[in-house]
C-alpha cells in the first residue's frame, strides 16, 4: 500500500499512524511543513486497518440532533485574561482534574512546536489555553487517550473537529468517560512557515524569543482587536494588531493553509466533539448585555453527554441561551470552508526555499498586500454598517 487518502483530502489527524500494528506508517512532513503519513512498504502487512480508521473515508455522518448554543464566559477573571475569548475550556479541564481525570490538549512547547500533550495538573491547564495558529503534532496521543480510558479515568480531550473525528474513529466505540471538546476551525496554518516566521524575527531583533502569544488581548478583544504579541529573552515585548502582523495575514487571507482545510468535510451545524468552543464574534451588537471587551465564547451542546458536562461547571460561567442562527451570523467558518487563495501555490513555493530572515518577511509583506480598490471597497462597508447600526438606535 503507497497511499491512504488522496493527498488533498488528508488532514493529518494521525489516526492511522496510532492504529498500524506493525508501525508501518509514520507522519512525515511534506515540502509545505504539513504533516502526511508515510508508509514503509516492507512492513505493511495489507491489513487495511488504516483505511479503516481514517476519518475521511469512513467519514460519519452526525447525528441529527439541533445543538443547544450558550453565550457564555468564565466568571474568573485570571482565567479569561489567560485565554483567547471566555475561558471556558479552562473551567471544563478543571472539573475534570478536579474529578481525577486527565486532560489532553494543545500546547506550545519551549522550542516552539505547537503539540497535544496529556496532563492531570490543574497547574498546568493554563499551557492548554489560548488559540495556536500552527497545526498541532498528534503523535501517539490517541493510544494515551485509550490507555487512560481503558484504565476508567475520564478524559477531556481537545482539538480541531478533524482530530475529534481521528480521536473518536481510532477509539472505534463510544466511552462514556470521554469528553470531547473541538472548536469553529477556519484551517490551520503551515507549522514550516510558523518556524521560518519566528526564526526571521530573532534574526531582525537580534535577540531570541521566550514566549509567543497568539490571541492576547493587551489591545482589547471586541472587535476582534486582539494582537500577536512577542516576549524577548531581554523580557521586552511587543505586540501588533492581528490584521497587520504578517503572520496572522498569511493565514487569514488564505494563504497559509492545509490543502484539506479549502474542502473540509467537518463544516456541518454538527461537529464531532461533544461540545464545540468558538469566539462569539459581532456579540456587541447582538448581545451587548454579554459583552465587556474582555472575551465571550459561544457554546456548542451537541451531545447530550456535552449538556450535561457542561451545566455541571454553570455556577462558575455567566451563560445565556441563543439560536443556531444568532451564533454563525459572524462566524461563517462554522459551515463555510476558508476559500482557496489563487497565489499559495505561488507563496509556499517562494517562502519554502528562503533562508534570509529580511526576505522572508518581504514574501509575507508581497502576498498579503491589498490592493488600493480593496482597500476603499472595505472602508466604505465598514463605514456603511456603522451608520446603518446608529440609524438603527436612533430609530
Amino acid at each position: 500500500m503507497n497511499k491512504i487518502v488522496d493527498f488533498n483530502k488528508c488532514t493529518g489527524c494521525g489516526a492511522c499512524e496510532n492504529i498500524c500494528p506493525k508501525h508501518a506508517i509514520l507522519m512525515q512532513p511534506d515540502k509545505e511543513g504539513f504533516l502526511y503519513p508515510s508508509i514503509n512498504e516492507e512492513l505493511c502487512v495489507e491489513c487495511g486497518k488504516c483505511l479503516k480508521v481514517c476519518p475521511i473515508i469512513d467519514l460519519k455522518e452526525p447525528i441529527e440532533r439541533e445543538p443547544t448554543v450558550w453565550a457564555g464566559y468564565s466568571l474568573c477573571e485570571k482565567i479569561r485574561k489567560q485565554s483567547s475569548s471566555g475561558g471556558i475550556f479552562s473551567l471544563l479541564a478543571e472539573k475534570v482534574i478536579e474529578g481525577g481525570g486527565i486532560v489532553c490538549g494543545v500546547e506550545l512547547d519551549e522550542n516552539f512546536i505547537v503539540r497535544h500533550s496529556c496532563t492531570n495538573n490543574s497547574d498546568e491547564i493554563k499551557k492548554y489555553n489560548g488559540s495556536k495558529y500552527v497545526q498541532s503534532e498528534t503523535k501517539d496521543i490517541f493510544k494515551k487517550v485509550k490507555s487512560y480510558l481503558v484504565e476508567g479515568k475520564e478524559v477531556l480531550f481537545s482539538g480541531t473537529p478533524c482530530q475529534v473525528a481521528g480521536l473518536r474513529s481510532y477509539l472505534g466505540k463510544e466511552y462514556e468517560s470521554l469528553i470531547c471538546v473541538d472548536c469553529i476551525c477556519f484551517g490551520v496554518p503551515s507549522p514550516l512557515v510558523f518556524q521560518k516566521y519566528i526564526n526571521s524575527l530573532e534574526t531582525i531583533k537580534g535577540k531570541s524569543i521566550k514566549n509567543i502569544n497568539f490571541r492576547s488581548k493587551v489591545n482589547g478583544w471586541t472587535g476582534k482587536k486582539f494582537s500577536f504579541e512577542v516576549t524577548y529573552s531581554d523580557d521586552t515585548s511587543e505586540s501588533e494588531i492581528i490584521t497587520k502582523n504578517l503572520y496572522h495575514r498569511t493565514f487569514f487571507s488564505g494563504l497559509n493553509a492545509r490543502n484539506s482545510c479549502y474542502d473540509c468535510s467537518f463544516k456541518t451545524h454538527i461537529k464531532p466533539g461533544d461540545i464545540t468552543l468558538a469566539d462569539f464574534w459581532g456579540v456587541e451588537e447582538l448581545l451587548p448585555d454579554m459583552d465587556d471587551g474582555k472575551g465571550t465564547s459561544l457554546i456548542f451542546l451537541n451531545t447530550q453527554k456535552g449538556e450535561k458536562f457542561l451545566k455541571a461547571i454553570k455556577c462558575r460561567i455567566k451563560y445565556k441561551e441563543i439560536t443556531y442562527e444568532t451564533a454563525v451570523q459572524y462566524n461563517k467558518a462554522a459551515n463555510i470552508s476558508l476559500p482557496f487563495h489563487s497565489k499559495r501555490n505561488k507563496f509556499f513555493n517562494k517562502i519554502v526555499k528562503e533562508r534570509s530572515g529580511k526576505k522572508i518577511m518581504k514574501i509575507m509583506k508581497k502576498y498579503t498586500k491589498v490592493n488600493f480598490v480593496i482597500r476603499i471597497l472595505r472602508f466604505g462597508k465598514r463605514r456603511i454598517i456603522k451608520f446603518l447600526q446608529v440609524f438603527h438606535k436612533i430609530n
